[in-house]
């Protein structure tokens, strides 16, 4: 639609939803370059959103429209843009953010995110993580549930079409992930899964840069299918684990310690070469203990720490450069 055409139908909205007292979503927004039949190109998305409000004004007596949100659609690659896309557009209109469509999907061919199946998964992860802890940002929605799995953008949900509606890994991660409170607070004698956690590394993505035998974890796995099918029962409860969890990578959690005392701190990981883990509770370090390398298994290891009582920010942290590098749960008793 143009944005006249967007403005004499836009009381039409405004008016169900008065009549049926829900929030109204704009107009959805993206980068256009392509004459709509009016015969201009927009190109920027305030582009045309300027001209619907003008458009809207000149119609209902200079009243601005009602809208409750900024409704965005964003394809580009890397987390840093989309997030820049709906900073940028939520503070110049000064509403919270929809992000109704998003994936790696940029037409630039130098991109790299969307030209590989785990570099899609990582960079789903990477915005999902940094849109649960942006306020601006009050909802979205990935693009899309079903396409050729096993091809170039790799964004599809589903295995395919008319399926049973069984999940790829990508669908398998986005429905979990998404499912986590990031201001959960956890208990001790609780397994606390690894992907659950508060904030992390994963949306970092200077960490772990370099290591001892060259360049790695530019584009870091954080999230990923769990792996560990050792307890069936944990394996159905906790459907994914952080993979990659090496050089300098961390992850924090809220958790609830009943009183001031030693405690121990069982991990769940997996691990190709001896790794340095580090404990640190409200920012103080307070453990550091070398793991032996698990051999490329499963196991779990413990640390003794000594916490405070109260609601604790635990991290979680690696100072090493294994190959293979995975966590699991861990619990804290």
């Amino acid at each position: 639609l143009t944005p006249k055409e967007a403005a004499e139908k836009w009381p039409v909205l405004e008016q169900i939803a008065e009549e049926y007292k829900v929030e109204l979503a704009g107009p959805a927004l993206t980068w256009g370059f392509e004459p709509l039949s009016d015969g201009k190109i927009y190109g920027a998305p305030e582009a045309w959103m300027d001209e619907f409000i003008s458009e809207y004004k000149k119609l209902n007596k200079n009243r601005e429209p009602r809208y409750d949100y900024i409704v965005l659609h964003s394809y580009m690659d890397y987390p840093s843009a989309v997030m820049w896309f709906c900073s940028t557009y939520g503070n110049r209109y000064n509403k919270k953010v929809l992000l109704t469509e998003f994936c790696a999907w940029d037409q630039d061919p130098n991109q790299i995110p969307h030209q590989d199946k785990n570099e899609q998964i990582t960079a789903m992860t990477q915005k999902v993580e940094a849109m649960d802890t942006e306020e601006i940002v009050e909802g979205y929605a990935w693009f899309m549930s079903h396409a050729e799995a096993e091809k170039i953008p790799y964004n599809s949900v589903f295995t395919k079409k008319g399926s049973d509606g069984s999940l790829t890994d990508l669908g398998k991660v986005y429905l979990y992930m998404t499912d986590v409170s990031r201001n959960r607070t956890f208990t001790t004698k609780e397994i606390i899964p690894a992907y659950e956690y508060a904030s992390s590394s994963n949306y970092n993505t200077t960490v772990g840069e370099k290591c001892d035998d060259g360049l790695r974890f530019n584009t870091p796995v954080g999230i990923m299918p769990a792996t560990d099918r050792g307890d069936k029962k944990l394996y159905k409860k906790i459907p994914l684990e952080l993979g990659n969890f090496s050089n300098k990578r961390f992850a924090n959690y809220k958790v609830n310690i009943p009183s001031s005392k030693k405690y121990t701190v069982s991990l769940r990981i997996m691990t190709d070469r001896e790794e340095l883990y580090i404990i640190s509770a409200d920012g103080k370090e307070i453990v550091q203990k070398e793991i032996p390398s698990t051999k490329g298994k499963w196991k779990t290891v413990t640390l003794e720490a000594e916490l405070n009582e109260g609601i604790q920010e635990i991290q979680i942290k690696t100072l090493g450069n294994a190959r293979t590098a995975k966590f699991y749960w861990f619990t804290i008793e």
